[in-house]
């Protein structure tokens, strides 16, 4: 049927009729009916959700000095588009776009005012301005730029050759500018001169942006390098109220005690959800959780103890740890050689160029931590355990010795590796600590051998908190109370003079004399308070009988009178005492580890301490090379004001 003119519009009219009708209909159940769905979409949609990096908590001294803090700091971040693109900047309001080769700026288009708003080319490679500011020359500027660029372009094409064809070119099409090149750091915490300068006057320095970010500062320096540690950059997933994920840049300890209580230091992010509204170009908070700062830490140290105990070692490699004997503070814990927190990078360079050298890593190097983590043989400061595991074991307490300078095994054999450094004849317990006779110890572990009580050795000593952790927030913990089958009689024997396998750091023997000053284990901390929380005192009894324990202090108050550390005025402080040579090599490559470990009771305000110091790869012996030092510490240390810590 053919359909005339107007039975054609009459039948377009009732389309158009049904259209409007469906469409009214459609715009009804949207406006009225689905209207709270739809705005609470738009709302969602205006509305932007942004993760808040909680502040790290403060490390502060005893008395309350800042150690560690948190500071707003400027990086000066690279944002050259160089392989492909140009940038402009706008002359009116800053703004900055990257065009491709060939096209121009024209008019800027974050500019309401046309007439002002141009956008001009910036040369990123007109590095000259940037090289004043941070008082570079400018070559070397340009090549760190140029690592960086290069370090981009490479990421950018990786992330090319994983995506799809379709999502390649949109990237190459429209987003180019921006893909792979997320504000490469290039120098970190400049001054705030150059901060401003760079901001205000973004058209001299197109090649550079301002990051703020938040600076750990050190205010330590050198004598709490070890042990506050250091910290880095984490990339923290954080989920947003509607469970969507988001990522945000934190500071997460590395080392030392940054990285132990990294959790309580770190704090909880907060978060905060914006309204846009794009024509007014402004932003009203919705919604927001504020962060919850990270807890405060109050350690058990002090500046000045600290360097007393820097000055007592006097450049030497080694370590000092000083303890209170009754309640395991820590009260000095240094280690040397050290560096200033602001030299770190150059201190990991030129150990990297020793290990390149070497083909390892030095033994001894600024970085390390000899105080906790070093272990080393500690020579005779370890007899006086190796007699307490004897003499608790059933050995009777009036065992004597004759040394005639040599060693001999069960059959009467002499053994050259196991000799004493003098011929002291008949000795006892006392005798023998008093002048560091290594026949009578030696005796005493063939006797437990002979006996098959040896697992007793390795109970005492690990009652005396040898062998295993000691507490401390930033010790790197290792077993070395261990024994090979090849060679275990020498080992085993060795092992009762402080040689063979055995090794110990300086706070193991710190705590190991404040077991023997005290009749209980300690366990030590450096952390003295947790926000409000104070740390909780940890002491476990050794089980060894009181006059045993008793009989051997009277024997190291002996040592610095009339033994092997006497004539440096140690005596003056009741200092009880054992020196230590730990032999190293052979020959005429042969050093020597020097040890001093004790205890003094307390006085000035001081508490009761014990102490361990050891001088590494020295030609001298314990008491020659301790004594002197620690005379000079426990000088000053008992002249300073004390606060009973």
């Amino acid at each position: 049927m053919t359909l005339n003119f107007p039975q054609r519009l009459r039948l377009l009219s009732l389309l158009g009729l049904a259209a409007c009708g469906f469409l009214f209909l459609r715009l009804f159940w949207l406006q009225v009916v689905e209207h709270g769905h739809w705005s609470e979409q738009a709302e969602a949609q205006r509305a932007g959700w942004r993760p808040v990096t909680a502040p790290r908590g403060v490390i502060l001294d005893r008395r309350g000095r800042v150690l560690a803090r948190d500071e707003a700091g400027f990086d000066l971040v690279l944002r050259a588009a160089a392989w492909e693109g140009r940038l402009w900047i706008c002359t009116h309001c800053s703004h900055r776009r990257y065009y491709k080769q060939g096209e121009e700026g024209g008019r800027c288009p974050n500019c309401r005012d046309e007439k002002r708003g141009v956008m001009r080319y910036a040369d990123f490679r007109d590095l000259k301005p940037a090289a004043r500011l941070l008082d570079m020359a400018e070559a070397d500027l340009l090549a760190l730029v140029e690592r960086r660029v290069d370090q981009a372009y490479r990421e950018m094409i990786g992330d090319l050759l994983e995506m799809s064809e379709e999502r390649r070119e949109r990237v190459k099409e429209d987003e180019w500018q921006d893909h792979g090149w997320r504000d490469r750091r290039l120098v970190r915490d400049v001054s705030y001169e150059v901060a401003r300068e760079v901001e205000l006057h973004p058209e001299r320095n197109p090649a550079f942006r301002i990051r703020t970010v938040h600076t750990r500062r050190n205010e330590g320096g050198r004598e709490f390098v070890h042990i506050l540690g250091r910290v880095r950059e984490h990339t923290l997933e954080i989920a947003s109220p509607e469970g969507q994920k988001h990522f945000t840049d934190v500071t997460q300890g590395a080392s030392g005690l940054e990285g132990g209580l990294d959790p309580v230091l770190r704090g909880v992010p907060g978060w905060v959800r914006l309204h846009r509204a794009p024509r007014r170009r402004s932003r009203a908070v919705l919604d927001e959780r504020p962060p919850i700062p990270g807890l405060d830490v109050r350690l058990t140290l002090t500046v000045e103890d600290q360097r007393l105990g820097i000055d007592a070692l006097a450049g030497a490699q080694g370590a000092l740890a000083v303890v209170n004997a009754d309640t395991g503070a820590v009260l000095v814990l240094v280690s040397e050689p050290g560096y200033l927190p602001e030299n770190y990078a150059s201190e990991l360079a030129e150990i990297r160029r020793v290990k390149e050298i070497l083909g390892r890593w030095p033994n001894h190097h600024a970085m390390h931590d000899a105080a906790a983590s070093g272990y080393y043989a500690p020579g005779s400061i370890f007899k006086p355990f190796t007699a307490l595991a004897a003499l608790d074991s059933g050995i009777p307490l009036e065992t004597h010795a004759h040394c005639d300078g040599s060693f001999y095994n069960r059959k009467g054999q002499r053994l050259d590796a196991l000799k004493c450094s003098g011929v002291h004849g008949d000795v006892d317990l006392a005798q023998a600590t008093r002048v560091s006779c290594n026949i009578y110890f030696q005796n005493l572990m063939a006797r437990l051998v002979e006996e098959r009580r040896f697992d007793h050795f390795v109970q005492v000593a690990h009652r005396f908190g040898v062998g295993v952790p000691t507490g401390l927030e930033t010790e790197a913990f290792r077993e070395t109370l261990t024994f090979e089958e090849e060679n275990w009689w020498y080992g085993v024997v060795a092992s009762s003079i402080g040689q063979g396998a055995l090794e110990c750091s300086p706070a193991q023997m710190a705590r190991a004399y404040a077991a023997l000053a005290t009749g209980r284990l300690p366990r030590l901390h450096l952390v003295a308070q947790v926000g409000s929380r104070p740390t909780a005192v940890e002491r476990t009894p050794v089980g060894v009988s009181e006059p045993l324990l008793a009989r051997l202090r009277d024997a190291l108050r002996e040592v610095p009178r009339t033994g092997t550390a006497a004539g440096f005025g140690l005596e003056q402080w009741d200092v009880a005492c054992k020196t230590g040579t730990a032999q190293k090599g052979r020959g005429a490559n042969r050093t020597h580890n020097a040890w001093m470990a004790g205890f003094a009771p307390p006085r000035h305000g001081r508490p009761r301490i014990a102490f361990a110091m050891v001088v590494l790869d020295t030609p001298l012996h314990g008491g020659e090379v301790c004594a002197p030092r620690l005379r000079e510490f426990f000088r000053q240390f008992y002249s300073a004001e004390g606060d009973g810590q």
